[in-house]
C-alpha cells in the first residue's frame, strides 16, 4: 500500500474526515478489508497515488462535501456497490469499478 494515510482491514470500516488525511508515498485512505466501507469527507483526503482506494470491499458508500485527491485519481474503487455522493471537489480520475455504480 505505500505510506497510506489511513489503513482499513478488519472492524466497522468506516472514516469520517473533517480535518485532513494524507498518503505520502500511496493513497490517503486504503480499505484493504472485506465489507462495507463508509467514508464521509468535509476536509482534504489526499495522496500521492490516489485520495481513497477501495479494495476488497463488497459496497462503498462516499460522501465528499471537501476536497479529495490523488497523483493517479482521485478515488479507484473495488468491484462491489459503489455510491458517491458529491458536492465538493474530485480532483482526479474517479474509478467506479465493476458493479452497480451511484454517482
Amino acid at each position: 500500500h505505500g505510506s497510506s494515510g489511513v489503513i482499513l482491514d478488519s472492524g466497522p470500516l468506516i472514516v469520517v474526515n473533517a480535518g485532513q488525511i494524507t498518503g505520502d508515498g500511496g493513497s490517503a485512505v486504503t480499505s484493504a478489508g472485506e465489507g462495507a466501507v463508509r467514508i464521509s469527507n468535509s476536509g482534504d483526503i489526499s495522496g500521492a497515488n490516489y485520495g481513497v482506494v477501495t479494495l476488497a470491499t463488497t459496497t462503498s458508500n462516499i460522501t465528499n462535501s471537501g476536497t479529495i485527491s490523488g497523483g493517479i485519481g482521485a478515488m479507484s474503487l473495488s468491484n462491489g456497490v459503489s455510491r458517491v455522493m458529491n458536492t465538493g471537489l474530485l480532483d482526479g480520475r474517479v474509478n467506479l469499478g465493476g458493479g452497480a455504480e451511484y454517482f
